[in-house]
């Protein structure tokens, strides 16, 4: 059975999905983030023209934008079901030796995950910091990018942590 306390929103997996799903063996998640990856740099790295100009259509930018967050707000959102379902598939695989070790796993997930969430916030930060130093601000396009990108972040971020205080709130009145 799936422990309640776990049962929240992963913010280290939200804001570092691609290194977070591969630390914790979901590789299948691991894949779908790389071709997002890949797909954001052709876009953003391909020169005029490319593919009969299709990723320098707007329509195609925010349709991309809004597909890849909605992946990563689905992975924020399953990423403890998916770690520990993929835990007991290795148990299984062991001989059942990850029911005895399920308090003291519980117990060593959730600071794991705050270092993780911590990592995240500060790259969060340091993105647009980034931009002040560096050749990086000389990119056409590069600063309203990382603005784009880590306002969008920033909003995700605070509608998680809400939705998942609620949904906190929510089962201690039900219990």
């Amino acid at each position: 059975m799936f422990p309640p306390e776990l049962d929240r929103v992963n913010f280290g997996a939200f804001l570092l999905a691609i290194l977070w799903a591969p630390f914790h063996r979901l590789w299948g998640w691991f894949g779908a983030f790389v071709v997002l990856e890949a797909l954001e740099s052709a876009m953003g790295l391909s020169p005029p023209g490319f593919l009969g100009g299709v990723f320098e259509k707007p329509i195609v930018m925010v349709a991309f934008r809004i597909v890849y967050w909605t992946v990563t707000v689905a992975f924020a959102l399953r990423a403890n079901r998916l770690v520990w379902t993929e835990e007991h598939r290795r148990a299984a695989r062991t001989k059942g030796e990850s029911a005895r070790r399920r308090p003291s796993l519980v117990a060593r997930y959730a600071p794991n995950q705050r270092t993780w969430t911590v990592a995240g916030l500060v790259l969060l930060v340091a993105s647009p910091l980034s931009l002040l130093i560096g050749s990086v601000n000389r990119i056409p396009g590069a600063v309203v990018d990382t603005a784009v990108t880590v306002g969008t972040q920033a909003i995700l971020l605070v509608g998680l942590w809400v939705y998942d205080r609620v949904r906190i709130a929510h089962r201690q009145t039900q219990s």
